[in-house]
């Protein structure tokens, strides 16, 4: 059965498998305990849920809300109904066609190619025909480059029901002796600008595509969009990154392998055509010359002609089982706006590029230099043997070769393995090369994890040392068991400073969570058993492995490593190597991302390089939960501006007459969640989780009652939002506090899972649910939804991946993960849909899930009422959400924005001019912006 089911007849309780929901009639009657609690004002309330008198109507404390004392925006009828009628106004003339091309036959492909620059179009018992370009309303399409020469296409191909095309680039037909990397709009494939008119393109991760064609960098908005069927696969039949890797190398396939592949067309068409196809073409273009793909034009053709065809036949089955699975037009709608997004950028690009290289290559060396001055400095140590009793040092070997060198003086083989190369310059000079990522450099720089010294093991990888409790029976003396435990002693371990949990943060959470729930660990190829994580090594002495991303079972192969490198737990006091982490933690995001940068496919408006743009590389469904993955610009909006490689945000500048209007949107994930769980009790504030969301007290009642900061019990909550499991809670345990032991860490998580779910945990059953916990009403909705057939959000009815469907009580956490995630995916697409309606002609330009910050392109002279706009459609977002869980009110902490922010620049911290307005900001500007147009602020 479906879990959603909203229902329609008032006086009537509704039942789902045993859990009695109260009468809706006593639900009307109650009142919200809290008398501080903010709701929207009457006015604003009877606006938005007219007619909807089935639904819960929450008459609660109206002190400050949100006045109604502006002209909202007409609706049809009242919010459901409204969103209802404006996504199938934008999504019905796209499905039309889809289904159209689902349905639709094709004419077999060309026997022969013709080699000219331009369209070609073919029709069965016509000759071949010079187009300027094809002129149909929908599309399947893909085009060909050659990687050695530069992004630009070198041929497409596209078919429709009635004719085959193909395009070739001029470069290919008349090759030149000097290949230009410059790509400028002229050099890519034009579909024709047909202003408004409905047109869609389909391809297989289709956002490659559609940055190769010339109406993408268009600023006006357009009608044509583009369909991925990647992203409706991983819809459908979307794994987790750990089940996508099992399932590709395991020998024995798990039981839902039949519902699952990969990402790329050819493992889609094994899985829904029953067949192979063959990509070995596929090297010419990646290895290949222009010359080579022009001598072979005929063959790629038609290998680009027939991934157009594989793609055809995937599409025909899945598309289907998309409607079927995601039937709410704002879910097709955000799929087709999202595959072809616009970033602006200015001709200082190759400019702030090269300062940002020589900035990091000159950091690079400065981290070289002062590693060698700590390994000058760890000499020392020889006088006397004093690394017998250095916390770091002591394991190294200090032995010295009698052989004479010949380029300095003797020294112990541990710093003859440090220097990767020594030679002599010209002028006489040593000129050293020095690989900081060898283990040496950890123990040099003195490295600890709180206040703990950092050891290596080679079955164990990196941990830290702690001093035991009680001393062990071996009393050999070659570990400095006195130096180590006086320096553990010294100080407390140092927590996090920050009260505000970073993005990194977050994704390291979701992805370390998942990764745990997949359910492919345990007697898999690849995983070890479970060990301890800590055991005596010496006299007194213990060794506790670093807390790896994943799970305690794997091993932390680099002490230097990204994710123990963010982790400020990773700490040392010396001044050198505090220099050198600074460093090395401000270049992180360059180091991760700068090759993305560098081979960023920028194309330029016209040959001297002015202006240009570029369409971002989007996963629009990055994983089963449906939020859209981009690789770099996300997470460039939220880097502080004192991160190398923020500078590039410079060059991201609106084209004149243009500005930048942005959102973030806070506790998405917990709105919903208090959301749900409220509406499993039918009122507003009648769970603990909803009051603690509207009062803004969950974090800092979880830290006064887990004795922890704010962040880290931030941390936690997500956590177990996510389904985290125990062991992975442990682990974030440890890393918050290494000096735990292994039952105050299991003491903890009990103490943590108890105040927030009951126990026990995760239930087996509803009875196993205990009514105490924060998360107890949620408990009770996540087990309905993993015993049923049919797992659905209850914003937009979104189904669950059908491998996770397959066996929902074994994928429980997962599970919970997605109706959580999921759901927030359904208000995304509905914000974008209404504020589509509100203001047509803003042109997207990036959308980030973790954090969840959107981010457009508006006319200057609009820039006022587009934020009004903004800030409506999220309002319009939120109350259509509480409608569809039965509600007839939305919290105002909820309800409004903390401000849109409208700026010159992509990052509004290097903006020249940037200003942030609420919503009552932004109804003022507006107001004024209709009576005069004086006094604009840029």
């Amino acid at each position: 059965m479906s879990l959603w089911i909203l229902p329609h007849l008032i006086g009537r309780g509704l039942v789902m498998k045993g859990i009695r929901l109260r009468s809706l009639k006593t639900v009307a009657a109650l009142r919200c305990n809290s008398a501080d609690s903010k709701f929207l004002s009457p006015g604003i309330r009877q606006h938005l849920f007219r007619n909807q008198d089935h639904l819960v109507n929450n008459e609660t404390n109206h002190s400050k809300p949100l006045e109604n004392t502006f002209q909202i925006p007409p609706l049809q009828g009242n919010i459901q109904s409204h969103v209802q009628e404006l996504s199938e106004r934008q999504a019905s003339k796209y499905r039309s066609l889809l289904n159209s091309l689902a349905l639709a036959t094709f004419p077999p492909i060309p026997d022969k190619w013709i080699f000219e620059a331009g369209w070609t179009c073919y029709k069965v018992g016509l000759e071949p025909q010079r187009v300027e370009y094809p002129d149909e309303d929908a599309l399947h399409f893909d085009a060909e480059v050659c990687v050695r020469a530069s992004f630009a296409p070198v041929l497409a191909t596209a078919v429709s029901p009635t004719a085959w095309y193909s395009w070739v680039s001029p470069a290919l037909t008349q090759p030149s002796e000097v290949q230009s990397k410059v790509v400028c709009v002229k050099d890519l494939i034009p579909l024709g600008n047909q202003d408004k008119k409905p047109r869609v393109v389909i391809g297989h991760f289709v956002c490659y595509d559609s940055a190769r064609i010339q109406e993408c960098y268009d600023l006006p908005v357009s009608g044509l969009k583009f369909f991925d069927t990647m992203a409706a696969h991983v819809s459908v039949s979307g794994l987790t990154d750990l089940q996508r890797y099992f399932l590709l190398r395991a020998p024995n396939k798990p039981n839902w392998a039949e519902l699952a592949c990969g990402n790329s067309l050819s493992q889609l068409h094994l899985l829904y055509c029953g067949s192979e196809i063959d990509k070995s073409e596929r090297d010419i273009f990646v290895k290949g010359t222009m010359s080579d793909i022009a001598e072979r034009f005929q063959e790629l053709c038609s290998y680009c002609a027939l991934d157009v065809q594989a793609t055809h036949s995937v599409f025909s089955k899945l598309f289907p089982l998309y409607l079927e699975r995601f039937p709410h037009g704002a879910t097709l709608s955000a799929l087709l706006d999202m595959s072809s997004m616009f970033i602006p950028v200015t001709g200082d690009y190759e400019n702030v590029m090269d300062r940002i290289s020589q900035t990091s290559a000159a950091e690079d060396e400065e981290v070289k230099m002062l590693l060698l001055e700590l390994a000058g400095d760890a000499l020392s140590l020889m006088d006397n043997q004093k690394y017998r009793h250095d916390p770091w040092m002591w394991d190294q070997d200090w032995s010295v070769s009698t052989k004479k060198t010949k380029n300095g003086p003797n020294h112990p083989k541990w710093y003859k393995k440090f220097l990767s190369q020594v030679s002599v310059q010209s002028s006489g000079e040593l000129d050293v090369q020095i690989n900081f990522r060898k283990n040496i450099a950890a123990k040099l720089m003195q490295l600890c994890w709180g206040s703990f010294p950092l050891h290596h093991e080679v079955e164990h990888g990196w941990g830290m040392l702690l001093p035991a409790m009680k001393a062990s029976a071996d009393q050999e003396n070659n570990v400095p068991v006195e130096s180590i435990t006086k320096l553990c002693k010294s100080f407390s371990p140092q927590p996090r400073m920050s009260s505000v949990p970073t993005l990194k943060d977050y994704v390291s959470l979701q992805s370390g969570v998942l990764a745990s729930n997949s359910g492919v660990a345990e007697g898999q190829k690849g995983f070890k058993a479970e060990k301890s994580v800590q055991f005596d090594i010496q006299n007194g002495l213990v060794f506790k492995k670093l807390p790896h991303y994943i799970s305690m079972e794997r091993n932390v192969g680099g002490a230097l490593s990204m994710n123990i490198l963010t982790n400020s737990c990773l700490r040392s006091g010396n001044y050198k190597a505090k220099k050198i982490l600074n460093i090395l933690r401000k270049n992180i995001f360059w180091k991760r991302s700068g090759k993305l940068f560098e081979n960023l496919p920028v194309v330029w408006f016209d040959r001297d390089c002015s202006m240009g743009a570029v369409v971002p590389s989007i996963s629009v469904c990055g994983d089963f939960i449906r939020l859209p993955k981009e690789p770099f610009f996300s997470s460039l909006c939220s880097e502080p501006i004192n991160t190398l490689g923020t500078d590039i945000s410079q060059v991201m500048k609106a084209p004149e007459g243009w500005c930048f209007i942005s959102a973030n949107i806070p506790q998405t994930d917990i709105w919903m969640a208090s959301l749900l769980a409220d509406s499993v009790k039918g009122n507003y504030c009648s769970t603990p989780l909803g009051q603690m969301y509207v009062d803004g007290s969950l974090y800092s009642t979880v830290s006064e009652h887990m004795k922890m900061t704010v962040l880290q019990s931030a941390l936690l909550v997500h956590a177990v939002l996510y389904g985290a499991n125990k062991r992975y809670l442990a682990k974030m345990l440890r890393e918050i506090n290494p000096a735990l032991g292994e039952f105050s860490v299991h003491q903890k998580i009990d103490r943590l899972l108890e105040f927030l779910c009951g126990c026990p945990y995760p239930p087996k059953a509803n009875n196993d649910i205990v009514p105490k916990g924060v998360f107890s009403n949620l408990q009770l909705l996540f087990r309905e939804a993993s015993e049923s057939k049919i797992i659905k959000t209850p914003i937009l009815q979104s189904r669950l991946s059908r491998v996770l469907e397959s066996d929902g009580q074994k994928y429980f956490s997962l599970i919970q993960h997605w109706l959580i995630r999921s759901s927030v995916a359904d208000y995304l697409h509905v914000l974008m849909a209404i504020f589509q309606d509100l203001f047509p002609t803003a042109r997207l330009c990036t959308v980030g899930s973790h954090d969840m910050h959107i981010k457009y392109l508006v006319h200057e002279d609009k820039k006022y009422q587009a934020a009004k706009s903004l800030h409506v459609a999220h309002l319009y977002a939120k109350a259509f959400c509480a409608s569809q869980v039965g509600f007839s009110d939305v919290p105002q902490v909820a309800a409004e924005l903390p401000f849109v922010t409208l700026s010159s620049h992509f990052k509004a911290d290097v903006s020249s001019f940037t200003i942030k307005l609420t919503f009552q900001e932004a109804l003022i500007h507006t107001e004024n912006d209709c009576s005069n147009k004086k006094n604009d602020q840029f």
